[in-house]
């Protein structure tokens, strides 16, 4: 009597395998519908999996796929984090003080800023207060702007 593990690693395994490879075939190919090609590779599959070619797959399978999981894996933790540092490097090696000349929009709101501190300069009370959160507006604009133009 077949035990648990043979049964999954021995026929569910390749057969889903053996069932997604070919319906990735079949859709990439594109000569039929979705239904049409779940059908045809749930077909082959169960039809494949009467045949000593799926034996011979199975235990090739099973042999392969543990160093198969772990290089993939390996292989996209490595590109994973090469293409993150080198996305998230950008300008990290920018010398501090240097900076680029502003962008057009920084520009605008720079002189908006010029304007407004002058204003401060000689409002009193409420007006005041408001020209000091529009200010602040300005700088959180400004901010958005420069944030737009590191990071794209």
């Amino acid at each position: 009597m077949l035990e648990i593990e043979d049964l999954v690693f021995g026929f569910a395994v390749p057969f889903l395998i053996l069932f997604v490879i070919l319906w990735g075939i079949l859709s990439a190919l594109g000569v039929f519908d979705k239904k049409i090609n779940l059908v045809l590779s749930v077909a082959l599959s169960l039809i494949a999996a009467t045949t000593e070619a799926f034996a011979i797959f199975t235990g090739y399978i099973t042999q392969v796929a543990g160093y198969t999981a772990v290089g993939a894996f390996a292989a996209l933790f490595i590109v994973g984090v090469a293409v993150w540092s080198i996305s998230r490097g950008k300008g990290i090696y920018e010398e501090v003080g240097v900076t680029k000349s502003p962008s057009r929009g920084e520009k605008k709101i720079l002189y908006k800023l010029e304007k407004v501190d002058k204003k401060i300069a000689r409002a009193r009370g409420t007006k005041r207060r408001i020209l000091l959160e529009e200010r602040k507006e300005l700088e959180d604009k400004l901010r958005l702007e420069r944030a737009k133009r590191k990071y794209g």
